[in-house]
This record gives C-alpha cells, sequence and structure tokens, in this order.
C-alpha cells in the first residue's frame, strides 16, 4: 500500500472519530449551574467535532467520579482545584459564575462576610467547593451538612437551622418548591467564582483545543448569551430581576 493511501486512511478515520466521539461528565445534580455549564460546553465542544453527556451525582461523588478517572471530567467547578484532584486539568476561559448567598426566613437578619455566621445554625451541601473553602477558617461553626438543596431549605423552613448557603441561582430556583414558606435571599454575595471546566489527564491534548474554542464564544459574547437566556427562561420573576449577566459576568482566561 502507498504512503499516500495510508495518510489518506488515516485522516479519513481520524475525521470518523472526532465526529462519533463522545466524552462523559460529571456534574453537580439539581443544580442551575450544571445547565447553563452544560450548554456552553455542548456548544464549543461540537466545534470540535465532540458531543457530550453529563451524568449528574450529588457534589462530592461527582468530584470523586471524575477525579479517579471514571468519567471523562468534571463539569464545572471553581477554579484551582489541582492541589486537591491533580489528575484533573483546570480549562483556562471560564464558563460561568457562581454567586454564594445566605438563604434565611428572618426579613431582619443580614449577613456581610462569613465571620458572621459564627452566631448561627449554617445549613450547606456537601462537596460543594466554593463553600467548604469559604468556611475552612471557621471549623467550630455549627454544621448542617446535607446533599440536595431542597433538603437546606426543608431544614431551615421548619427551623433546623438559621441560614443556608447555596449558590444563588440555586437558591432562587429551589425556593419555588416551597410557596408556603417565605425564604429571604442576601442582595450581596458572599463570594463570587467564575467556574471552570476539568478535564481528566487522560484528554490532556484537548485542553488548547476546547479552550479556543472557549475563547472565540467569549470574544462573541456567546457565553454571556447562553447564560442570559437560560435565566431569562425562568418562569419566576424575581429570577429576571435578580440575576443579569451582562453586569455579573465577564469570562476570562486563567493562565
Amino acid at each position: 500500500m502507498s504512503l499516500q493511501r495510508i495518510v489518506l486512511l488515516c485522516i479519513v478515520f481520524l475525521s470518523f472519530d472526532s465526529k462519533a466521539r463522545v466524552l462523559v461528565f460529571s456534574g453537580i445534580a439539581e443544580s442551575e449551574n450544571s445547565v447553563i455549564s452544560e450548554r456552553v460546553l455542548r456548544e464549543a465542544y461540537a466545534t470540535i467535532g465532540i458531543d457530550i453527556r453529563v451524568e449528574f451525582y450529588p457534589g462530592k461523588r461527582a468530584l470523586m467520579m471524575s477525579g479517579a478517572g471514571r468519567v471523562d471530567g468534571e463539569l464545572f467547578r471553581i477554579g484551582n482545584l489541582q492541589s486537591q484532584y491533580p489528575d484533573l486539568i483546570q480549562v483556562p476561559t471560564s464558563i460561568n459564575l457562581l454567586e454564594g448567598v445566605y438563604v434565611s426566613t428572618d426579613p431582619a437578619l443580614q449577613i456581610q462576610d462569613w465571620p458572621e455566621l459564627d452566631n448561627y445554625f449554617v445549613g450547606i451541601q456537601r462537596g460543594i467547593k466554593f463553600v467548604e473553602k469559604a468556611l475552612a477558617p471557621y471549623p467550630n461553626l455549627r454544621l448542617l451538612t446535607v446533599n440536595k438543596n431542597a433538603q437546606l431549605l426543608q431544614a431551615l423552613g421548619s427551623g433546623r437551622i438559621d441560614v443556608a448557603i447555596l449558590a444563588r441561582l440555586n437558591a432562587l430556583s429551589t425556593i419555588q418548591a416551597f410557596p408556603d414558606v417565605r425564604f429571604h435571599v442576601g442582595d450581596d454575595a458572599l463570594v463570587t467564582h467564575l467556574l471552570f471546566h476539568y478535564l481528566h489527564r487522560k484528554h490532556e491534548k484537548l485542553v488548547p483545543l476546547l479552550d479556543k474554542a472557549l475563547r472565540t464564544m467569549t470574544a462573541q459574547g456567546r457565553i454571556v448569551e447562553i447564560r442570559q437566556r437560560y435565566i431569562d427562561s425562568f418562569k419566576a420573576p424575581a429570577l429576571k430581576s435578580v440575576v443579569h449577566s451582562p453586569a455579573n459576568f465577564h469570562p476570562v482566561a486563567v493562565r
């Protein structure tokens, strides 16, 4: 067989393989940021001929799956997780934004910073890194740890805890399932994080290709557009009025 024919066959094979390829990522179940991040990544991966599928788990288990290489990567997380999960590679360009807020049933309660939580019984979701990072300096904090956002609001509504910590989009979305309880979401975020996609080390060669696609989407305003379009699709007027992507979100590349 001639060298020219071998090269041609290789090109055809590689082209077919890239079009047929599917990558599977773990993601946090019942997270609005999971939905947004999946939409951004589905479009970005499509430009390099790859389809994606997301398997949803509780926060801690999702990272266990991706960190161990049982899936191809993590849908999204805050940045700089490599020290804890050395086999996960952060794709440099951010794909979404997270605002961490408190939720209470007391309209008079005002919390401006994390140390003020010392006065309250606090509920958090297991395996959510932005919360774990923020609360690490306060090991004596009274905590209730659960697996789902709905469980947090159930505990809050029943008086088992004083305050719940969630991502703003998740808080505003989950509240809709409890129409008989008057929850109050903090106006100002306790913390804001850019969110990044992580690939397992076995797919290291894909990182520059995907990052190039994300940088193009960022330059075109497409990532902000996807996020805002999803927010605008919510039925609750409060969600639309409180969260506005163009004002709050400017994707960047971390080098």
